[in-house]
């Protein structure tokens, strides 16, 4: 990870969200840190996500301490514990007296204090974890299998009732995943779709992207290679036709396009007299 932060933002412990963090975050990580001054917005959607939807949950913490833990505390549950998983996670927790389910345990929790302290957390927060919280599941399965009730041993059929629920549940997330492939996908889904018919095209290009004011800000559409200047495609929000004369003189030999993703169906067509159009 030191080496990965390092060639990325040049130092071996300061990590590419934090720059990122820097640049446009209007509010800090963790809701007992003081706010900042926002930074300045060029553009609209982008300051509504910050100032309006990324504040929110700060400013909500700010209000009320116990909100992101409790906030965490349904997003874990539902992702990790509210599964066969967490069954076995549950019989494992029986034999607290291990020593193995103690330093598991230990370590989870104080993942979960760390993430309690941000505004909000994602079950992906968690990941670090992960490996204990499975080091206490396969306690439970051992403590299920090896289960006696006086000279019965019921741990057998247990565990096939386990591993049958699992299949059960395993058969229903993929016909939930069948449904939703079939599901209309925002209009962002069409991006990749659109890199293709550009390269097809041959040459570069510079696709700059208008937004509508209802535009969706968690459908964001310009975003570009780390080596922005080799790539086929660049993209780039509008400026505006004065502004965007900068950027055109950076550019002058690809070919420029207009997108503007909030028509039915999206639209794309040349700009600044590109001949060329498809759609």
């Amino acid at each position: 990870m030191g080496y990965y932060n390092y060639r990325t933002t040049g130092n071996a412990v300061t990590l590419p969200y934090m720059v990122n963090g820097r640049m446009y975050m209007a509010t800090p990580f963790f809701s007992l840190m003081k706010p900042t001054a926002p930074p300045e917005y060029r553009h609209e959607h982008i300051r509504r996500y910050w100032l309006v939807n990324d504040a929110s949950y700060y400013l909500e913490a700010r209000a009320d301490l116990l909100a992101p833990i409790r906030r965490t505390s349904r997003t874990m549950w539902h992702f990790y514990f509210s599964t066969p998983l967490g069954l076995a996670i549950l019989a494992g927790l029986l034999n607290f007296r291990r020593w193995d389910v103690r330093a598991a345990l230990a370590i989870a929790a104080g993942t979960m204090l760390a993430i309690a302290l941000e505004r909000s957390a994602l079950p992906h927060y968690l990941a670090p974890a992960f490996g204990a919280l499975l080091v206490i599941a396969g306690v439970g399965i051992q403590a299920i299998w090896r289960l006696k009730i006086g000279d019965r041993q019921p741990g057998p059929p247990l565990m096939v009732a386990f591993m049958g629920i699992c299949l059960a549940l395993g058969l229903i997330m993929i016909q939930v995943e069948i449904y939703g492939a079939h599901q209309p996908k925002p209009p962002v889904a069409e991006r990749p779709q659109l890199i293709q018919k550009l390269q097809r095209l041959g040459g570069q290009h510079l696709v700059i992207v208008h937004y509508s004011p209802q535009h969706d800000i968690h459908d964001e559409w310009v975003y570009n290679r780390a080596d922005i200047d080799a790539s086929d495609v660049v993209w780039a929000q509008d400026m505006g036709t004065e502004r965007n004369r900068e950027l055109l003189a950076y550019y002058p030999g690809r070919k420029v396009w207009l997108l503007e993703p909030d028509r039915a169906p999206v639209e794309i067509a040349p700009y600044a007299g590109s001949v060329e159009g498809i759609r």
